[in-house]
């Protein structure tokens, strides 16, 4: 991937920061209880290397992030998935078996090792409490490389679909 493409990507996260979130956790009208897959757009990671953000790095580069738009198909539009680490803290936000709440969207959890996206999701459905949740191996459908002493993942994909596996009322 060219330079000019990583810049665009990097200057792309604060404009989602800005953008408001979809918080689908007290969502219930258009809720249909599907199981029809979860569908990822966007989905892209940075892992930033340990120690102060170097001064010729561009900003979104100096922190560990990850980021991607969520569709539910019981709901039908986008929500954000976003977590960053603490600038200059390095290390990954891929860890194994551990799932972290989407920042802004409460109701969406991940859990992401570097191959596999899993994700959970509750909601209320027809007055029930309900959890959806699947996983996927993703590595076929993310271009990963070297970049601003990091490693950027993206997605070579429009979309990447989770198949849901499990729900539980």
């Amino acid at each position: 991937m060219r330079l000019s493409t990583l810049i665009t990507l990097g200057a792309a996260l604060p404009l989602m920061l800005a953008f408001p979130f979809t918080n689908m956790a007290n969502t219930t009208s258009n809720a249909t209880c599907s199981t029809q897959p979860f569908q990822i757009i966007g989905f892209e990671t940075f892992t930033a290397a340990p120690g102060p953000r170097q001064p010729d790095i561009p900003e979104p580069f100096g922190a560990s992030h990850l980021s991607f738009l969520f569709i539910d198909p019981n709901f039908g539009r986008p929500g954000s998935c976003i977590r960053s680490l603490a600038a200059g803290a390095g290390g990954s936000v891929a860890s194994a078996g551990k799932y972290y709440p989407c920042i802004g969207n409460p109701s969406l959890e991940y859990v992401f090792d570097g191959k596999v996206l899993g994700l959970k999701h509750s909601f209320d459905c027809q007055q029930k409490d309900i959890t959806t949740s699947g996983s996927k191996d993703i590595q076929g459908s993310v271009n990963c490389f070297e970049a601003f002493n990091g490693v950027s993942c993206n997605s070579n994909v429009d979309t990447i679909e989770i198949p849901i596996t499990d729900v539980t009322a």
